[in-house]
């Protein structure tokens, strides 16, 4: 009759350090990546269109504070011509709009005050506690690595 023998893998604890060490660097970018918005109100908007009223779509955007040379905001108006910008502080401010065509559009806006984005609607009620969130993510990330790392200590035994 044959005798079988367990016969151990060699690299074990190589393996189970390369998977915990994977699992770790797989999990760092929930700490980096949280991104979130929301819905403000109070801004200063422009439509710009030519002459036969279609919009003056996708063009050239500089805002200028008055007396100063180097813009405030630069940007791009929509596909229906429209730009919108928040000034801060308040005052006149020259927006300048150019579709690169020869075509160039200068308006002088001024504003009474200092306009404050207001909060409104937020886009994701995983931002009331962002803390606490990524405390019980990685919680339950260490316990799923030490469930694996105890199977494979005892499968590797």
């Amino acid at each position: 009759m044959i005798a079988l023998r367990r016969v151990r893998p060699k690299g074990g604890r190589t393996l189970i350090a390369l998977i915990l060490l994977g699992s770790i660097l797989q999990a760092s970018p929930l700490w980096g990546h949280r991104v979130g918005s929301r819905v403000i109100q109070g801004g200063v908007g422009l439509e710009a269109f030519y002459g036969d009223g279609s919009p003056m779509a996708y063009c050239q955007v500089e805002v200028f504070r008055q007396g100063d040379k180097l813009p405030f905001q630069t940007g791009a108006t929509d596909k229906n011509g429209r730009f919108l910008f928040f000034p801060d502080p308040p005052g006149s401010y020259q927006i300048v709009i150019s579709d690169g065509q020869g075509h160039r559009l200068e308006r002088t806006i001024a504003t009474g005050r200092k306009s404050q984005p207001q909060p409104g609607e937020e886009t994701s009620k995983n931002q009331l506690k962002p803390a606490l969130l990524d405390i019980l993510r990685a919680g339950s990330g260490l316990v799923l690595i030490l469930i694996f790392y105890f199977v494979l200590k005892r499968y590797l035994k």
